[in-house]
């Protein structure tokens, strides 16, 4: 019996795992993304008792140990601010008390995302 790529489909979705949403809708990611996100989450580590911002003198360290220029140094500084501020913004609103009033649930920390060598 030979399936049509509908059918195949078909099945194949069936017996597939289901993934959460927050995987499966995540957005494709360039190679010279990593960098970023990585230095994100080396940077969230050092967070003011785990929830404040991420420190301005931290990014700039660690662009200066990584050897950026002046240039380069100001787009990571920019760059990081704006996905601390989404962070932030994120961890702000899950940890809301719900409208059934019990306390929301406490966020991880950003997920460690697997580095690409090259």
């Amino acid at each position: 019996m030979v399936l049509d790529n509908a059918e195949a489909r078909a099945r194949r979705d069936k017996t597939a795992p289901k993934y959460p949403s927050w995987y499966t809708d995540a957005p494709d990611l360039r190679t010279e993304d990593d960098w970023y996100l990585e230095a994100f989450q080396r940077l969230s580590t050092g967070r003011p008792q785990g929830s404040g911002p991420i420190a301005w003198r931290s990014m700039v360290e660690y662009a200066a140990w990584m050897g950026l220029d002046r240039g380069n140094t100001d787009a990571l500084v920019v760059i990081l601010e704006q996905m601390d501020a989404a962070w932030m913004e994120h961890h702000r609103k899950q940890n809301e008390p719900s409208k059934a009033g019990k306390p929301a649930p406490k966020i991880p920390r950003p997920p460690k995302r697997p580095t690409r060598r090259r």
